[in-house]
Order: C-alpha cells, then structure tokens, then sequence
C-alpha cells in the first residue's frame, strides 16, 4: 500500500452514502411557497445558520428579511454584506415583547435559528 503514490489511492465516494438516510430531493418550488413574497424574521439571525438561511430567503423571493439577534457585528456585518437595505430590517432586540412587537408590526412569519 504504501509502495502505490498517495494520489492513486484517492477514491471517489458517494456524498450519500455519507448520510445515516436518504438522500432527499430539493425542490425550489416547495421553498418559494414557503418564503416567497413574505416578510421573514429570522432570530439569531447572526450566526452561521441564519446568514445563510437569510441569504436563501432573499434567493427564493422573500419581500422583505428582518434579522434579530443578540450580537450587533453579527448584525453589520449581514447588513453591509448580504442585505438588500430597501428590503431589510435588523435588530438586537432580545426581549421578548420586543420580539413580539416586530412581528405585530411587520405581519412576520418566524424562523428562529437560536435561542436569544
């Protein structure tokens, strides 16, 4: 094994038999009913996980994002990178009456990615 050049043992894998499941199948359009033309509010929208999920929503049609989460970089740093400023809020607002009050106010639907 070790007379053979490391790169002539590299095999190729299946991604989904990484998986402990089948593989399931995207479709754009399930997410595009769910988010499309809606306003989203995603909390703990800071992180890793809510950036992205930010940036999808925006790809598959979401009128308008509003991110909350607890740290104000994290919030910057999407709004100056990923946002679109005409169509997006962000807040760090942690309470939840304040939580509440922005959902009232912007008939929000809620993804939450983290505890606040």
């Amino acid at each position: 094994m070790y007379d053979i050049p490391f790169t002539h043992q590299i095999k190729d894998i299946d991604l989904a038999s990484l998986l402990n499941r089948s593989s399931k199948h995207f479709d754009p359009k399930n997410v595009i009913s769910f988010v499309g033309e809606k306003v989203i509010m995603i909390t703990g929208g800071g992180g890793s996980i809510g950036s992205e999920l930010t940036h999808q929503c925006f790809k598959y049609g979401a009128r308008k994002i509003i991110i909350v989460d607890s740290s104000e970089y994290n919030l910057y740093s999407i709004y100056e990178n990923y946002l679109d400023k005409e169509n997006s809020y962000a807040d760090s607002e942690k309470k939840k009456k304040s939580l509440e009050n922005i959902a009232k106010h912007w008939k929000s639907y809620n993804i939450s990615c983290s505890s606040l």
